[in-house]
């Protein structure tokens, strides 16, 4: 029992593990826009207004990793399989 309880947390681990380098992933897109809307682009030179515009129009979608097209890899969908995952086990151990 305890092999098996040690092998669901490694598999719960390894699982956070790869969404959590997908949220990285977001929260630096989200941080890079954010980044240049903040920036004194007022000041700057014509040229650079005008790349700090396409930054900004090609930042608007943000960053992210899907499992398949089916859904986004973030901490939302981590917690949503964890919780379902936990639903389905008290479901199987009250048929027992």
């Amino acid at each position: 029992m305890v092999r098996y309880m040690i092998l669901t947390l490694v598999e719960i681990f390894q699982l956070f593990h790869k969404f959590w380098q997908c949220q990285t992933l977001i929260d630096h897109s989200t941080l890079f826009r954010n980044s240049i809307y903040n920036s004194n682009w007022y000041n700057t030179s014509l040229r650079t207004k005008k790349m700090l515009y396409i930054m900004l129009i090609k930042s608007e979608k943000v960053c992210k990793l899907t499992g398949g097209k089916f859904f986004d890899m973030s901490y939302h969908t981590f917690v949503k399989i964890l919780s379902s995952a936990a639903s389905y086990f008290t479901v199987l151990s009250t048929i027992k």
